[in-house]
């Protein structure tokens, strides 16, 4: 678009500079070049011409401006959208991390637990053996009655 437009300043200093020639022209030979003569209507269509290409840009231009609006309207979504995932990502971080903190806690309660089960056991068996030699103890003592 740029070198359009550029191209289309360059016709337009040229077509000034032919008038401002032409006019000199005119000024030593009024008897060959008028107003209304061929130099002078090749001009004015090269400036009608150039007046179309330039309203077919501005058209154009307004529709490439249009775009970039929207182009940044969805960048800003899509800015907005990471920004608010990136605050759910770190969120979910925390979260993860206590979540191995409680996981970490439940472990060590498991392993306590597992301790308590070992110790209980032991007295469990001490006290079946006690048991056993309580009824040991009982049979004796009715064998020793009994006699």
């Amino acid at each position: 678009m740029k070198h359009s437009a550029l191209h289309i300043k360059q016709i337009l200093i040229t077509a000034i500079s032919a008038i401002a020639i032409s006019s000199s022209a005119y000024a030593v030979q009024p008897t060959t070049l008028t107003s209304n003569g061929v130099p002078f209507q090749a001009l004015q269509t090269q400036i009608d011409n150039n007046a179309d290409l330039i309203g077919e840009n501005t058209a154009a231009l307004t529709l490439l401006n249009t775009e970039i609006s929207n182009i940044n309207t969805q960048i800003n979504n899509v800015d907005n959208a990471l920004a608010d995932l990136s605050l759910r990502v770190h969120d979910n971080t925390a979260d993860i991390n206590s979540a191995f903190g409680r996981i970490a806690n439940n472990e060590d309660s498991v392993a306590t637990l597992n301790d308590l089960v070992a110790t209980h056991k032991i007295d469990v068996l001490s006290l079946q053996n006690a048991l056993k030699q309580i009824n040991v103890d009982i049979l004796e003592i009715n064998e020793q009655r009994q006699d």
